[in-house]
């Protein structure tokens, strides 16, 4: 009876804590899902007739982490709650070669996912990358 006890409360705790580790990963995803939102909205208001309060963003590629001083990194660093700001990484491209108005702006939010519990063959953490895409409008 005490064998069939520890078989089973084993396999619940495994299961419980791949539920949590499935759980972390989901909200690791929506974070990065989020922030990419977050600076695709704010990159369509940076084109290439930005006011005078709004500098001017692109058309060469930027990338970066989200650690650095840079007027992007600085718009998300504050929502960043399940990562290491040094450890997420931030790329802008403008898809159709300028910054003009409705030329589209994708922005590429990833970071690395390293789960609770480490299966046997598998990685020690798995890339997670966000992304989206908008038309400029200003």
């Amino acid at each position: 009876m005490v064998v069939e006890g520890a078989v089973v409360l084993s396999v619940i705790v495994v299961v419980l804590l791949a539920g949590l580790d499935l759980s972390l990963a989901v909200l690791q995803y929506n974070t990065l899902s989020e922030l990419s939102c977050k600076l695709s909205r704010q990159a369509i208001v940076h084109g290439e007739q930005a006011g005078k309060n709004n500098r001017s963003w692109g058309p060469q590629v930027y990338s970066s982490t989200a650690d650095t001083n840079t007027e992007q990194a600085k718009l998300i660093r504050d929502l960043i709650v399940t990562f290491d700001p040094k450890d997420v990484h931030i790329r802008l491209e403008w898809m159709d070669g300028g910054n003009r108005l409705n030329h589209r702006v994708k922005v590429t939010v990833s970071a690395d996912y390293v789960p609770i519990i480490r299966m046997p063959f598998s990685g020690s953490a798995y890339p997670l990358s966000a992304s989206s895409v908008k038309r400029i409008t200003y």
